[in-house]
């Protein structure tokens, strides 16, 4: 089993928990050290807290960057130089590997969770962003007591699973580039990303800055602009659609172009055209690793753009088709507007009530 938009790991878990192997890939560093964590296999929430404290002792042993780069416009700098401490001790017998093993993804998680609690970021009107506070307050509670606190937490709550038959593998890659072998994939389950302008790296820009101040391995900056359905626009150079898009994908896009409303011809028409355009690189390359018979299934919604209907489990259907790719929707059902990605925009907040929205399994056979 396959997903490639893995976020925090739910397909991976659900597969180790019932014995099948898996991969989960995805781009933000972040999440594949969620998806990893997810795979701890403590025999108890006892052990977990034990694990803990011998990172708390370790502290003193190792050597950890001797800057914590932009996390210190985050958070203040006594208590960045105690993250960095601390993470370094988690991570540092990993070397260059990330995520680091589950024992020690879920550490540095509940190390993140910590100093998240301890300093909160500043949150503004659209909740999937958040950016540095004004000014960085001494904090109140020791990190390290709120580390074992989140520890205890984390393991109370289930994270833990029994040891799985067959160990995840979860991977930082792209899904427009896949780190699997042709025809090695029986089945893929995934939901990619919603055409909704959700910017998906801001939301994590504070873990991000985290794991840069002990590893150097996560630019925020750079991801924005590499994830699929960013809000960024990548390249300046023309944008023509190529005559061998799927016609309703093509069609949706010189409506786009052609409306009358600011920014449709330039910005907004750039950005559908960038975001299917991965699309229809990310399905090629699911087609490129199931094998003959496999099958994906992907959750996807439907979205406007001003009074255009968005249709991606049509459109992602004709794009799979493209790729050889059979199949059609299987399962649909219709959401509130309160519970689709496009309204937490606080803008959107005025379109909610006239419009329908659809989510739907998507089933895709490769013959």
């Amino acid at each position: 089993m396959l997903d490639p938009w893995n976020g925090s790991g739910t397909t991976t878990m659900a597969a180790a928990r019932l014995g099948l192997r898996s991969y989960g890939v995805d781009l933000n560093p972040f999440a594949a050290l969620i998806a990893q964590a997810k795979t701890v296999s403590f025999s108890s929430p006892e052990d977990a807290v034990e694990f803990g404290q011998r990172i708390l002792g370790s502290t003193n042993t190792v050597r950890g960057p001797s800057s914590a780069g932009d996390l210190s416009r985050w958070i203040s700098q006594s208590l960045a130089r105690r993250f960095v401490s601390l993470g370094a001790a988690i991570v540092e017998p990993q070397g260059v590997a990330w995520p680091p093993e589950p024992q020690r993804a879920f550490a540095m998680l509940a190390l993140i969770r910590a100093a998240r609690c301890v300093s909160p970021p500043k949150s503004g009107s659209n909740p999937t962003w958040f950016r540095p506070p004004m000014r960085r307050k001494q904090p109140s509670r020791d990190l390290a007591e709120e580390f074992l606190k989140v520890v205890q937490s984390l393991a109370a709550d289930g994270l833990l699973i029994a040891k799985p038959v067959h160990s995840p593998r979860i991977l930082v890659g792209d899904a427009r580039a896949l780190p699997v072998q042709e025809g090695s994939v029986d089945v893929v389950l995934t939901s990619p990303p919603y055409c909704t302008r959700i910017d998906y790296a801001a939301s994590t820009a504070f873990e991000l800055a985290c794991l840069a101040a002990v590893t150097s391995r996560s630019d925020a900056g750079s991801l924005r602009r590499e994830l699929m359905g960013t809000t960024m626009i990548r390249t300046r150079v023309p944008h023509p659609i190529p005559d061998n898009w799927a016609p309703s994908v093509r069609s949706l896009l010189e409506q786009i172009r052609s409306h009358s409303s600011y920014a449709s011809s330039g910005y907004y028409f750039k950005n559908f055209w960038q975001y299917f355009n991965d699309a229809h690189l990310a399905l090629g390359e699911i087609a490129r690793a199931l094998r003959r018979g496999g099958v994906a299934a992907l959750v996807l919604q439907t979205s406007f753009y001003k009074e255009i209907l968005i249709d991606l489990p049509a459109l992602y259907t004709a794009i799979g088709k493209a790729h050889g790719l059979h199949g059609g929707v299987v399962v649909t059902r219709s959401l509130p507007s309160s519970r689709v990605m496009a309204s937490l925009h606080p803008k959107a907040k005025s379109n909610r009530v006239s419009r329908r929205y659809e989510e739907s399994v998507l089933l895709l056979e490769k013959p």
